[in-house]
């Protein structure tokens, strides 16, 4: 028996429309809350370590290191085609890391602040 288009619809909707079913097909897709483990990490570090620097540097709380990280995630999503470093995979940390070495190298060149 073959189903019209019509009644592939509504069957689809009623699918997408129930939660559970939603939920299980998100976690088959993505397991560890859209990013894989190594690049979960690697984002919690590159957040941490920009933290640091910005209150270190300014000598303020974190708020503006925002900017920092938003920089950064800009450029991996450009250098890997990304379009949201979510899908950054396991395989590209490490080329990632070589991104983030020479990410702050360049914030180093930065002229100190005058007070």
């Amino acid at each position: 028996m073959e189903a019209t288009k019509e009644e592939l619809k509504a069957a689809f909707k009623d699918l997408l429309s129930d939660n559970d079913f939603r939920r299980e097909i998100r976690s088959e897709i993505s397991p560890v809350g859209g990013l894989n483990p190594e690049a979960k990490s690697f984002k919690a570090e590159v957040k941490d370590k920009l933290q640091k620097r910005y209150e270190q540097r300014f000598g303020k709380e974190a708020y503006g290191s925002y900017k920092l990280v938003e920089a950064f995630n800009t450029l991996l999503r450009y250098h890997f085609d990304l379009r949201n470093v979510s899908s950054l995979s396991d395989d590209q940390v490490p080329q990632a890391r070589e991104l983030f070495d020479e990410y702050t190298k360049l914030l180093d060149l930065r002229r100190p602040q005058n007070e």
